[in-house]
Order: structure tokens, then C-alpha cells, then sequence
């Protein structure tokens, strides 16, 4: 938390992630990589503090918080990973047209005013990716979705993908309250119905497996490290990465 709200995050000139802020244009990499750092640390630090600072354990939230912490931690490291610089820029402005696109369609349901045209905005960022060597057809290409996103951040790190692909689908399971995983993840007590003893139905109380928020919150904490490391290792001069 001390390092997201610091300037110790500066991107030196002549660093390689320095030259992906150029060649991304106004949508800078380094950008992008510090928003998905710091909204997952924003989530992480709230469940630190609902656990411990309150000591509360809800059944449901603190998933919601970690896979929120997952998706954009992974996100960082996603934009961050790759070794050559045109798929750094390919994967960050292929996100910053997809988020340019869900900012329209709330524009247009709202009927906010018409600032830059979507289109417009568009064709300069598919004209940036070329301008790098992206090449044309992933230039206009969509951003692949969280799965495939999680996936791979997690194939950067130790954990790799399946068991990161794994807790994501499991928080984001209990997020939207699908039963395979608020059956099939949280502790299960059965609570007799005392005003009517002989009834069939089966009422259940839910809670939270530390064991699960553990190893969720592990997994996260492990693509955050990965995330600064990369982070730095980019934005420094003369780094092994250029």
C-alpha cells in the first residue's frame, strides 16, 4: 500500500518499459501495470482489514475481494511478462480499445455528451500497435478475456496456470453465487428446522474454509511479488530485459 501511493515507481529513460510508454502512446504500459497494481492491492488490503482489523469472516465476500485482487494482479503481470516489447504493447493497447468500447457503451445507455469519437480513438490505437510492428490483423484484434489473462500470468509465475485458473474460478464461483462452488468449496453445517421437525428439506449454513482464503490469498500475494518484479525489472535502465 506505502509503494502504490509513492513516487517509487518511476520508469527511467532508456528502460525498456519506457520505450513501451512511447510506443503505446497515450495509453502508457506502465500505466496500465500500476492500475492493476494497485487495485489489487486496494483488495487485498481490504480483506486484510475485514479479517483482521474487524475479525469479521463473511460466508461470500472475501471472495469477491480476492478475485478481484487476482484478476488485476494477473492483469499486471499479463501486460508485463512478455520478453519481446510489441507483445507488450500488442496486449496493452488490445485492453485499452476494449476498455474504450465498454466506456462507450455506458456513454451511450447514460447519454453523456460525445467527446473524442470511439472510432477515432480506435483507429489511433490500432495505428500505434502497427507503428511498433503488431502486426495488422492483432492490431484491431479483441483483448482476451480474464481466463485466458489468469492463465497465462499464472504460467509466469511458480503456480502456474491451471492452479491460478483453478482459485479464480473459485472465487468468481462464490461471487455470483453458482452452487457447484458455495456447495462444493464452503463448510456445510446442517441446521434442524425446529418448527417442523419431520420436513424433508435440508437447510444448510455456509461459511468461509480458512484453509481456501489461504491458499486464495497465497496465490495472489505470489502474482502481486511477480507483478513488482517485473515492474521494476522494466522500468529500470540497463536491465536484462530491454
Amino acid at each position: 500500500m506505502a509503494r502504490t501511493e509513492s513516487k517509487s515507481s518511476e520508469v527511467q529513460a532508456g528502460s525498456s518499459l519506457a520505450s513501451d510508454d512511447a510506443a503505446t502512446a497515450r495509453w502508457h504500459l506502465s500505466h496500465a501495470a500500476l492500475s492493476g497494481l494497485s487495485h489489487g492491492i486496494d483488495h487485498l488490503h481490504c480483506f486484510r482489514n475485514l479479517v483482521l482489523g474487524a475479525r469479521v469472516l463473511h460466508p461470500y465476500a472475501p471472495f469477491s475481494l480476492l478475485r478481484s485482487a487476482v484478476e488485476n494482479l494477473a492483469t499486471a503481470v499479463w501486460l508485463l511478462a512478455p520478453e519481446e516489447g510489441v507483445d507488450r504493447v500488442q496486449r496493452r493497447l488490445q485492453l485499452a480499445r476494449a476498455d474504450a468500447a465498454r466506456g462507450e457503451e455506458v456513454r451511450q445507455m447514460v447519454g453523456a455528451p460525445v467527446g473524442r469519437p470511439l472510432e477515432t480513438r480506435l483507429e489511433e490505437m490500432a495505428s500505434a500497435a502497427i507503428a511498433a510492428g503488431v502486426p495488422r490483423d492483432s492490431a484491431y484484434g479483441k483483448a482476451p478475456g480474464f481466463e485466458r489473462i489468469v492463465r497465462e500470468a499464472g504460467e509466469a509465475t511458480r503456480l502456474k496456470g491451471d492452479t491460478l485458473v483453478m482459485v479464480w474460478k473459485t472465487c468468481s464461483g462464490i461471487t455470483h453465487g453458482q452452487l457447484w462452488a458455495s456447495f462444493g468449496v464452503l463448510t456445510r453445517e446442517m441446521v434442524p428446522d425446529l418448527d417442523d421437525p419431520e420436513s424433508e428439506s435440508v437447510h444448510l449454513k455456509l461459511s468461509a474454509p480458512e484453509s481456501t482464503l489461504q491458499l486464495a490469498t497465497e496465490c495472489a500475494v505470489v502474482v502481486g511479488k511477480e507483478a513488482w518484479r517485473l515492474f521494476d525489472n522494466r522500468r529500470l535502465k540497463f536491465t536484462t530485459h530491454q
